[in-house]
């Protein structure tokens, strides 16, 4: 009777220590809100996302679904074989993890965004119709830029048919002069000359006076008189913020930034750019 009477004490003392441990807890207050809910075709076995949230990759049997976080519509899918059960995403490499718990297996799969980035009203070189679109984001002031003309001058030469070159405004905010230096590059692209002047800002980047802008359109014979409106039209400033908000949407923090057929390139050597190239010709 005695240790009866000893267990039940004991199990008293831990409800009442419970008890008081519970009305003591400091408690928080938490807001909520349902966003979406998504009927799956068959169960998923696991999910993960991008750290933004903007994507969320969805494992079923045979396939990994993509979907766009904010409206939940599915953006396209990887197919895989089935077994695959576990899923995680790296970030900093861009790759799913896949694993099958049951054979011990694991397989990693890049996964590269793919942008529209839109080129209409930008100065470019090669065909339009090229099968091969190089959008790289410019700062004149930036001395990373002005090396990479070289390369891009390379790739044009060695795909005169394939490649289509397009330059994307990007002035930093670090860089007093970058701004002006591309409001005067495409009033230069007004009249057709934006080439001409581009080559020439990155050639005297250290001195992007207004005066050494306005020297560099008169050497190429433009009408002055016409440059100086262009300098300050709606046309030639909506499409530099057209760029810069673009280029922000779509995760561009330095320059060059550069894009090939709208995936983000981070080796910008010349053996790796013409690399790229020839994989997309090959698809």
């Amino acid at each position: 009777m005695k240790k009866v009477c000893g267990i039940t004490n004991f199990l008293l003392l831990i409800m009442l220590l419970a008890s008081v441990s519970m009305s003591t807890a400091q408690l928080i207050d938490v807001d909520w809100t349902q966003l979406h809910q998504l009927k799956l075709e068959s169960p998923p076995l696991d999910v993960a996302s991008t750290p933004d949230g903007e994507l969320i990759f969805i494992l079923m049997s045979g396939k990994v679904a993509i979907y766009n976080n904010g409206s939940l519509n599915q953006l396209n899918q990887i197919p895989i074989e089935a077994g695959y059960d576990r899923m995680a995403y790296a970030a900093d490499s861009r790759m799913l993890v896949l694993t099958n718990t049951s054979t011990r297996e694991l397989k990693s799969i890049r996964v590269s965004r793919v942008f529209e980035i839109s080129t209409e009203g930008s100065p470019s070189m090669g065909p339009e119709n090229a099968p091969v679109t190089l959008a790289v984001f410019d700062d004149y002031e930036c001395g990373y830029c002005a090396r990479m003309e070289a390369s891009f001058s390379q790739l044009l030469t060695q795909y005169p048919q394939k490649l289509r070159l397009v330059i994307k405004q990007y002035p930093l905010r670090s860089h007093p002069r970058a701004r002006e230096a591309a409001i005067a590059a495409i009033a230069a692209h007004q009249q057709g000359k934006f080439w001409e002047v581009h080559s020439q800002i990155f050639a005297n980047q250290k001195e992007l006076s207004p005066q050494k802008l306005d020297e560099i359109a008169e050497s190429f014979g433009l009408d002055m008189i016409q440059f100086k409106q262009d300098l300050l039209s709606q046309e030639v400033l909506s499409l530099i913020v057209r760029d810069v908000r673009e280029g922000q949407k779509i995760g561009v923090a330095g320059t060059p930034t550069i894009f090939i057929n709208g995936k983000h390139v981070t080796d910008r050597s010349l053996q790796n750019l013409s690399k790229l190239i020839n994989q997309e010709l090959t698809k």
